[in-house]
């Protein structure tokens, strides 16, 4: 099968202070000429709020499912890949240029093998920065 197909779908909300947005996403391969063919679903949630003048906070939430599909079980086995992410984001403005940015990261990772173990992978990882505006670059 040559045929490939995508589809996204989206709703977003915005209030005075925020947005929200759900996103989902599809992409089906019939893998040309070769053994392999591959499906991804994809749905993520994002979010944004801003408190006040010096306060921002962001969220996005994912879900992530990919599917190799093989016709020859010899050549290449099937395998179905899933990941959920969790990210959250708070800044707050010091300067008028100058941001203290915290942001923590969580990632699942889990695949499933034909006739071998599946690997489950979890990462964690944060930081806090301090991020500095420049002025845009006019050309």
């Amino acid at each position: 099968n040559d045929q490939s197909v995508f589809a996204v779908v989206s709703l977003t909300k915005e209030w005075q202070k925020g947005r929200a947005e759900v996103v989902y996403s599809r992409y089906e391969t019939g893998g040309g000429n070769t053994v392999n063919s591959s499906i991804v679903d994809d749905v993520s949630f994002y979010a944004k709020y801003r408190y006040d003048q010096k306060w921002d906070a962001w969220m996005s939430l994912g879900w992530n499912r990919r599917q190799a599909i093989s016709d020859d079980l010899r050549v290449s086995p099937d395998r179905d890949f899933t990941r959920y992410r969790v990210v959250g984001t708070v800044t707050r403005n010091i300067f008028p240029r100058l941001d203290v940015v915290a942001q923590v990261d969580y990632i699942h990772r889990k695949e499933k093998r034909q006739l071998q173990t599946d690997p489950e992978t979890e990462s964690l990882t944060g930081f806090i920065s301090l991020r500095y505006n420049f002025d845009p670059i006019v050309f």
